[in-house]
């Protein structure tokens, strides 16, 4: 490793920390490090990914995070923060550091770009914090992906204040739903519920908006079940001030969830 320099992107997975701090790790990573991803690691916690990252502090651009669970402790004093502009987070109790800055080692802030994945209400709650609080107060970008059959969403999620999702400074929003056999209505749930946090909320900064539907192999076979007015519903909620709609349909050859 030592004698590597000049890496841009570096993708680690299935191991620990220990395993890759080796001799050459900083020289490695500093100034040139721009993209950093993660995925399905054991035995970390938020400081060993801030001492990991350290040595790129001034060069960091993009964090992903995939599959790995984090040890949510207290960060050890106060050190500087690591600074990203996009950052995704599927499947991750990191989600949960973006509502309490004493463990989150990212300055939110700089954050224009966030993609992650919703499949229970506090993954939500989280997310809502960081938006009403002002942290992200620089985001413009947001992607959001519904696991399929995300059923707490389905009972817990609800059409009221309390739960409504600010949206006013996003540029760009793209939303994931599953089409799945076993899911439909849930999908239509949490369309409807879309379509009222749209509807209620302000928009006046939203330009585009991507609504991706990821179908099974066989969903087509049960397209009489589908509620093909969720569209002219969408199309209300962002009729005024008028935002641009892309809808993209996806099938799920592998059955993998639309993610690897």
């Amino acid at each position: 490793m030592k004698y590597l320099s000049g890496v841009e992107r570096v993708e680690i997975r299935d191991s620990s920390l220990h395993d890759i701090q080796s001799d050459g790790w900083d020289e490695l990573t500093k100034r040139t490090l721009h993209t950093f991803v993660m995925r399905h690691m054991v035995n970390i916690d938020v400081n060993g990914l801030y001492c990991l990252l350290d040595s790129s502090i001034n060069s960091l651009k993009d964090l992903e995070i995939y599959g790995t669970e984090f040890r949510l402790i207290d960060l050890d004093g106060t050190p500087p923060r690591l600074h990203v502009r996009t950052l995704l987070l599927h499947r991750t109790s990191f989600l949960n550091t973006l509502s309490d800055t004493t463990i989150c080692p990212l300055v939110l802030s700089d954050i224009t770009s966030l993609n992650l994945t919703l499949s229970k209400p506090a993954d939500f709650l989280h997310i809502r914090s960081a938006l009403t609080s002002g942290k992200l107060c620089s985001l413009t970008e947001l992607t959001i992906a519904h696991l399929p059959r995300s059923s707490q969403l389905l009972t817990d999620l609800t059409l009221d204040a309390q739960h409504a999702l600010p949206v006013s400074q996003l540029r760009t929003l793209s939303i994931m739903f599953w089409d799945y056999r076993a899911s439909l209505k849930i999908d239509l749930h949490l369309m409807n519920w879309w379509i009222s946090n749209l509807t209620e909320n302000a928009t006046p900064n939203l330009e585009h908006v991507t609504i991706h539907i990821l179908f099974d192999r066989l969903a087509y076979l049960y397209s009489e079940h589908h509620d093909h007015t969720v569209w002219a519903r969408f199309n209300a909620a962002l009729a005024c001030p008028p935002v641009q709609v892309s809808v993209c349909l996806h099938v799920d050859e592998a059955n993998t969830g639309g993610f690897h």
